[in-house]
């Protein structure tokens, strides 16, 4: 896309613009983690879940609308912030949760991203330049001038399928916001006293020893997988003359879904 756009006419630059672009992303998320998780102990998790997925549907869009650099980048960037909400899902996974099914469910729910993964990549690779691959399908004027438009369409239906999905079948987890809890609060004329003390910030938390460990050991984790799907991206679509693989985007979408699933 970033080729595609002539944001640079060197090739061998093209990974410090894309570097930009998947930087932008995480650092949106690492600003809008936090927040988001404070939310969502005021209002509950689940119209968090919902409102941020919708928001990284809507930057799917105008990622798929982008004509130049600085709005891929803002597209990139409004997605992470959207993104931020997946604190509220640990939450809902850590509130469904007990000693009973603990050992079943974190493997499932783990499963989730690399899932993604492989169904995301090979949507990519193999709807990238639909139009030129199904000129019979995808005709107009649209699909020519937005040549990701098919993949970007079809990941934000996903998305929206998924809220819908949500918006019917996920249950409140927060503790104060469960209908359950809500009935009995109404009907009870007890008055329940909660502590003023704010909640503890990040600082806080991270001072923790066992915290301290697990955000270090996550850092690195993060650090090398991210590392490794960009780069191995970049080598992947880098012309053979300078010492990439020269592969297609259908052939780089297959190659990141065959490593998910492995």
């Amino acid at each position: 896309m970033l080729r595609d756009m002539h944001v640079t006419d060197d090739p061998a630059r093209i990974g410090f613009y894309s570097g930009i672009t998947e930087s932008a992303f995480s650092l949106a998320v690492m600003l809008a983690i936090y927040p988001w998780a404070r939310v969502s102990d005021h209002v509950g998790r689940k119209p968090v879940l919902l409102s941020g997925t919708i928001g990284v549907a809507l930057a799917t869009l105008s990622f798929m609308l982008a004509l130049n650099f600085p709005w891929i980048v803002v597209s990139r960037f409004v997605a992470g912030l959207c993104s931020g909400n997946s604190a509220a899902v640990h939450s809902i996974v850590g509130e469904m949760v007990d000693d009973s099914n603990a050992a079943q469910v974190y493997p499932i729910y783990g499963l989730s991203f690399p899932l993604g993964t492989t169904i995301g990549a090979f949507i990519g690779g193999t709807f990238a330049y639909a139009p030129l691959k199904w000129p019979f399908i995808f005709r107009g004027s649209f699909f020519k001038t937005y040549p990701y438009a098919v993949p970007s369409l079809i990941s934000a239906c996903f998305t929206f399928t998924s809220v819908i999905f949500g918006a019917i079948y996920l249950e409140e987890t927060h503790p104060d916001k469960t209908k359950a809890n809500l009935r009995k609060t109404a009907s009870s004329d007890i008055t329940i006293v909660r502590s003023l003390e704010p909640p503890p910030s990040a600082l806080t938390l991270i001072r923790i020893p066992r915290i301290r460990s697990l955000t270090i050991s996550g850092f690195f984790l993060c650090f090398l997988s991210s590392s490794f799907d960009i780069v191995f991206t970049l080598f992947a679509f880098t012309p053979i003359p300078l010492g990439g693989l020269g592969f297609r985007p259908f052939r780089i979408g297959l190659a990141i879904s065959i490593s998910g699933i492995m």
